[in-house]
């Protein structure tokens, strides 16, 4: 007799009325037909080559710790290995190490420093838990949540002991934060110094080394991995997967999140080049479990009249957003990552960033690409009028429409601080109430959306030592997960959309924070 009944019973239908009964009379008539283990679904499933017959003979290169991704999790991994006494190797799959860490605005969210303290603001780690669960609202991982705001908390000391800066002006209340906790540096200074401290506490980084499969003995233990030139490298003591998330790979855009139409972004996407899905999928192919993999980020900030990278966010500061028919669509405080949808639907999927001379002194020597007026200065693409109807043509828009929009907005904000028309009441999130623009001269700069990240990722326990999950819930014994291979996956969304909740800061902050969490949780393991 076949015992396999499961082609035919779907555990949903069990579960429905009567259903249940039914079931129940229908496997005791199944004579030595013994329920499955889950042991016994693993090996049903579990690709082949994840057996103890894929390990080599001997290996090319071995280490404690093995950090797959020589990204800010990666690299933050492999210092933290050394400062701990463990040997560790980092493989790059690119020329050079840095990953998005190193292209990405260098904003990351450190509640309590001492840059904060020095200024007199008042912050820790569970005020900004209490942001993060207010604004991620929806199927967010409470103990990753906890975890991140703990260890985020540690990266001022740590980065500043290496010699990396903070600067004053560059420290801001953004999307998700309700003070200003969200701290600036250049991120390619940053990454470039890490590299060499790396480097000097004797971490061996290859790069040119993209690894092809992950390597388990018998017991399920991930052990190493294999890379695409044929080399063995084995981890003693445990593997952190960094590879990040899969904003390069369009079939895997295509397949989670837009159904089609990913080639359209592929040139503007602004994830690094190494973002594409492999160390996702490698996790899938030994048995780790998935989740919010149908949600992206887009954001709001790209010029498409200018080159990658020519791009800001001051709505953040207080701009507002105007389609091309001069009107506002949608409240800017939910910020750069969660206006996309509305951007989408707007003619031309296009709109302008508007604001006044008052936001653009206040941050002319910003230094943070987003929010640098010397940055937009730049581009050459910045508009500038005496007046709102000047601006309008250099716009291309409806000069009575936009007049009008302009003008409502401000008397809203300045009479009662919140606007009537799409309920802003804050700059961003919980921040600063919104600014009245009326002083002259007045800016616009065109913006669309391009993809930024993906914000799916694998599934791990944050209570376990942030260890990958399987799919049927276990732990995977030595195989630990840092930045946003899964990070963001952990976060929020809203319900019905595609659209994922994450805050400024975390991105950039969460990786360097895990990848040392990672590595300590990895050398209290022993041997």
């Amino acid at each position: 007799m076949d015992c396999d009944i499961s082609a035919n019973m779907s555990r949903r239908g069990l579960l429905k009325g009567g259903a249940v009964l039914a079931a129940s009379a229908a496997l005791a008539s199944l004579a030595g037909c013994a329920p499955k283990t889950r042991e016994d679904r693993w090996e049903e499933t579990r690709p082949r080559t994840s057996t103890t017959s894929s390990l080599p003979g001997s290996w090319d290169m071995e280490a404690d710790l093995v950090a797959i991704g020589g990204g800010g999790a990666g690299l933050a991994a492999g210092i933290e290995a050394r400062d701990l006494g463990m040997s560790a190797i980092v493989l790059e799959s690119e020329s050079m190490t840095g990953g998005n860490s190193a292209i990405c605005n260098g904003g990351m969210a450190i509640p309590g420093s001492a840059l904060q303290q020095q200024l007199g603001i008042e912050d820790s780690p569970e005020a900004m838990y209490e942001d993060m669960i207010r604004h991620f609202g929806h199927d967010y991982y409470d103990d990753y949540v906890r975890l991140m705001c703990e260890e985020c908390s540690k990266l001022y000391d740590w980065l500043t002991g290496f010699g990396i800066q903070f600067r004053e002006e560059s420290l801001l209340a953004t999307n998700g934060h309700s003070r200003r906790r969200e701290h600036h540096l250049a991120p390619g200074d940053a990454m470039r110094t890490l590299n060499q401290v790396a480097l000097d506490k004797g971490v061996q980084i290859k790069t040119d080394t993209k690894v092809v499969q992950l390597l388990r003995e018998e017991s399920g233990r991930v052990v190493g991995c294999r890379t695409e030139q044929g080399a063995y490298v084995k981890a003693n003591r445990g593997v952190v997967l960094a590879t990040g998330g899969y904003a390069r790979n369009t079939d895997m855009i295509n397949q989670f999140v837009l159904g089609e139409g990913a080639e359209a972004y592929a040139k503007t996407t602004y994830d690094a080049i190494g973002q594409d899905g492999s160390g996702i999928r490698m996790a899938q192919a030994i048995g780790v479990d998935t989740r919010h993999m149908d949600y992206c980020s887009m954001l709001t900030v790209q010029n498409p009249d200018g080159d990658n990278g020519a791009a800001c966010a001051i709505y953040h500061l207080g701009a507002v957003l105007v389609n091309e028919n001069g009107e506002r669509f949608v409240n800017e405080a939910q910020g750069y990552t969660n206006v996309w949808t509305e951007t989408n639907m707007q003619p031309n999927r296009v709109c302008f960033q508007v604001w006044d001379q008052a936001i653009y002194d206040e941050y002319r020597s910003n230094d943070s690409s987003y929010y640098s007026m010397d940055k937009v200065e730049n581009t050459g693409l910045l508009l500038r009028a005496d007046t709102y109807e000047e601006l309008a043509a250099l716009m291309g828009v409806p000069a009575e429409t936009f007049v009008a929009t302009m003008e409502r907005y401000n008397s809203d904000v300045g009479t009662s601080g919140v606007d009537s028309v799409m309920g802003r009441a804050h700059l961003n999130n919980d921040g600063p109430s919104p600014l009245v623009l009326n002083h002259a001269p007045y800016y616009a700069f065109k913006t669309t959306n391009v993809i930024c990240t993906t914000y799916g990722g694998l599934k791990q326990d944050a209570s376990q030592g942030c260890l990958a999950v399987d799919v049927f819930g276990d732990v995977v014994p030595g195989l630990y997960l840092a930045g946003n291979v899964s990070g963001y996956s952990n976060m929020g969304c809203n319900p019905g959309t595609r659209i994922a909740r994450n805050a400024s800061g975390t991105g950039f902050g969460g990786a360097l924070a895990f990848g040392r969490y990672c590595a300590a949780q990895i050398a209290q393991q022993g041997n």
